[in-house]
């Protein structure tokens, strides 16, 4: 099992990133697991973390899509992190992401399992790469959320694309003018098009669950125990790793996937 909040030797890590798409920017596509305020604001602290990490990295970070909970938290995100091998670092952590705590949404002071759907996909970095027939999609205007209205976030109306032979979509409701978001879902759709191709391509190189709900992480603040349930990594700071201090956490899962010791 890794040490204790190993720091990552990066040089060795970026060397096992030989996708074809290591190397492109990535979407973060974070939701809650389940009903109820502990899994909303679950997926606004995950988001926040992935935020963080991309920061600490010198990489920006546009919100593509963010829809607010009526309580706490979010009901959707999506995140673009832009920076170098930015979908290789990130697309192991593609999963479901798990806390138990004392919440502090409950006057029972009960313990909580509260759960977030993390999907990470490259984005694709020119869009004719990729055939998208109009006949094959279909254009929905989605209204703000409840608690998007209640905070007068009229911008929080969005877009989505829905592309009928494989049911994935493309959303997005940040933006100045409905052909912009129009025009970002789109390239959404595209790269999310690219990542079930890739797969195809190269299963050999994509992680177990990628894309999908396997168990990556447990976060157990009372406890100060987050632990990587594929890799056995472990962290006695859950406080720095909801900070964005996931490097190590990114390095065992690398290395794990890639053949490697973790």
């Amino acid at each position: 099992m890794a040490g204790q909040d190993d720091m990552p030797d990066r040089a060795s890590v970026e060397a096992l990133l030989q996708g074809e798409a290591d190397i492109n920017d990535a979407y973060v596509d974070i939701r809650p697991a389940h009903s109820g305020v502990e899994s909303t604001n679950l997926a606004a602290m995950v988001q926040r973390m992935y935020g963080r990490w991309a920061e600490q990295r010198g990489f920006d970070v546009d919100i593509v899509e963010r829809r607010t909970a009526q309580t706490a938290g979010i009901e959707h995100a999506v995140l673009l992190i832009k920076g170098h091998n930015a979908y290789g670092w990130l697309k192991t952590d593609s999963g479901w992401h798990g806390m138990l705590r004392v919440s502090p949404f409950d006057t029972r002071g009960m313990r909580e399992t509260s759960g977030a759907l993390v999907h990470v996909y490259p984005q694709l970095a020119d869009d004719g790469a990729v055939a998208l027939a109009e006949a094959d999609c279909r254009v929905e205007d989605c209204p703000a959320t409840e608690a998007g209205r209640r905070r007068g976030a009229a911008d929080e109306a969005g877009i989505r694309i829905i592309h009928g032979p494989t049911g994935l979509a493309g959303t997005c409701n940040v933006g100045a003018t409905r052909d912009e978001k129009i025009a970002h879902a789109r390239t959404m759709l595209r790269s999310r098009l690219y990542e079930l191709d890739l797969k195809a391509r190269e299963p050999e190189r994509a992680p177990a669950h990628a894309g999908g709900f396997g168990v990556v992480r447990r976060y157990v603040p009372d406890k100060d125990i987050v632990r990587d349930t594929r890799t056995g990594h472990l962290s006695r700071a859950p406080l720095d790793v909801l900070d964005g201090n996931i490097d190590a956490f990114l390095e065992a899962a690398t290395r794990f996937y890639s053949g490697g010791r973790p």
